[in-house]
């Protein structure tokens, strides 16, 4: 049937998955208010808090006033949007530090299962 290797193999799949029961972490700051959280934006200087209840999502929002554009990065939930001119949302932990396009970690483990099958 399968090997030794193979069940371990797949056990190390499984237990990969396996999430702790720890809330969203997302970042949380305002520009103007502080500089570091705008297009100077750092994850080493802003801090990452955990979401609280129904929070689900992170946040990056930006709204203009009187002229000045304002970036909030926060927790919140998905109709959060609707207070922003322009809204990027995300489901993973401090995923709102860019709008970018990032790897998702939770394919290492596919891509480790077809290196081992290509060589085994």
């Amino acid at each position: 049937m399968y090997s030794n290797r193979t069940c371990l193999f797949l056990l190390v799949l499984l237990i990969s998955y396996i999430k702790n029961g720890s809330s969203l972490e997302c970042y949380t700051c305002a520009s103007p208010d502080n500089s570091m959280c705008g297009s100077d934006f750092s994850t080493s200087k802003v801090a990452a808090l955990a979401c609280k209840g129904n929070e689900n999502v992170c946040i990056k929002g930006s709204t203009t006033v009187l002229g000045v554009t304002v970036i909030t990065r926060t927790c919140g939930t998905q109709d959060s949007c609707q207070l922003f001119d322009k809204c990027y949302v995300c489901h993973s932990d401090r995923c709102n530090s860019s709008n970018n396009v990032k790897f998702q970690f939770m394919l290492l483990p596919l891509v480790g299962l077809v290196f081992i099958k290509s060589y085994f």
